[in-house]
């Protein structure tokens, strides 16, 4: 099998995340959440990935 994770990674871990960067949560309509993630897995992106840019172009875009 994998390796292990050992529970000083995870801290280590979450430390790094609680630090580095800030945790957004949204709402979406039943169903959406997984028609979401199939089309960013088409663009081979996560997400994440997928929501953070359209929202930058998007800041760049506005005027």
């Amino acid at each position: 099998m994998g390796a292990k994770y050992t529970k000083s990674q995870n801290r280590a871990t979450q430390r790094y995340l609680k630090v580095n960067y800030d945790q957004i949560n949204i709402r979406v309509p039943k169903g959406k959440r997984e028609i979401y993630r199939s089309y960013a897995k088409a663009l081979d992106k996560s997400l994440a990935q997928l929501i953070t840019e359209l929202l930058e172009a998007d800041m760049e875009n506005t005027p």
